[in-house]
């Protein structure tokens, strides 16, 4: 029997990725630590994938990570930032326990279709809800690491090292999870789940459990934000769409005299918001951030 090697492929990722963290530039960083956070949303739809399932409503989780972080920040001022992870897995699973018991009794697309309902229900609440900012969303505070914050050049990097560290773990305990009886039932169920059924287990608490762990990982996943910036990534056809739609952001920074940080590399434009004097994010990044998006839906539509 070879002996197993993803414990050390992850670990030499992990290793990888601070080590050449410090010399990248800062869009890299920016990129890797989304990658990450997205990816953990992937890694517990890999899970549910296994049993035969496809959920389009994955989302909700991430969400639910993000704001049980920022709110969590904003009521009681806690901004540790395994305090704020902790929270977003607690709210996600919380959530998709009780889901669950619903969703568990659906295979196919009905599943799929579902999940979706029930995650453009929450947006519909977030959008019409003014307490938590609407589609503004609201400020939240820069996340210390055991009450240290990084200086402004480190921010992204510590930020990139902690998401690396968190989406190593959770790879190990996914892999270490699959590896149990309960883990291995998962290809068995989307095979043949009667057969399973027959064989004395019961095929709707191990989708349960799937989709209980799908949704912590994604609200680990949703914690994950640049310091005190706002961020946003805009896809464009080509280069010439995006330098077109970073001369009219230009102007109209100009005019708000609020300017942006942001980096372009072909049809990508990073954009990080902030307002130094405040020390953090204001209306008026998001108000920026607000007609920014419109200038790119008139100029040139995103690729994503």
């Amino acid at each position: 029997m070879s002996a197993d090697r993803t414990p050390r492929t992850l670990l030499l990722i992990l290793v990888a990725i601070l080590a050449v963290g410090p010399f990248a530039p800062q869009w890299t960083l920016f990129l890797l630590t989304v990658a990450l956070a997205k990816g953990l949303v992937v890694l517990g739809l890999m899970m549910l994938l296994r049993c035969g399932l496809v959920s389009f409503g994955q989302a909700l989780y991430y969400c639910l990570g993000a704001y049980a972080a920022g709110m969590l920040g904003r009521l009681y001022e806690v901004s540790g930032v395994f305090t704020l992870m902790l929270a977003g897995m607690a709210a996600s699973d919380k959530v998709a326990f009780v889901l669950g018991f619903l969703l568990a009794r659906y295979r196919s697309i009905f599943f799929g279709l579902l999940s979706l309902a029930i995650s453009m229900i929450l947006y519909g609440l977030l959008v019409k809800t003014e307490a938590l900012g609407s589609s503004d969303g609201f400020n939240v505070l820069p996340s210390t690491l055991f009450g240290w914050r990084p200086p402004d050049a480190w921010v992204r990097y510590t930020v990139l090292a902690v998401a690396a560290g968190a989406a190593c773990i959770a790879a190990l305990a996914v892999h270490r999870y699959l590896g149990t009886p309960l883990g291995r039932l998962a290809p068995a169920i989307k095979d043949n789940e009667i057969r399973v059924e027959y064989m004395g287990a019961s095929v709707r608490n191990a989708i349960h459990v799937e989709y209980v762990i799908a949704a912590a990982l994604a609200g680990l996943g949703g914690w994950s934000r640049d310091g005190d910036k706002l961020l946003r990534e805009l896809r464009f056809p080509d280069f010439v769409a995006a330098f077109a739609f970073m001369a009219g952001a230009a102007d109209l920074a100009e005019r708000m005299n609020h300017h942006p940080e942001w980096f372009n590399v072909y049809n990508r434009v990073v954009i990080d918001l902030t307002t130094h004097d405040a020390g953090g994010i204001t209306t008026l990044d998001f108000e920026l951030a607000r007609r920014a998006e419109d200038l790119a839906a008139r100029r040139a539509r995103p690729a994503s």
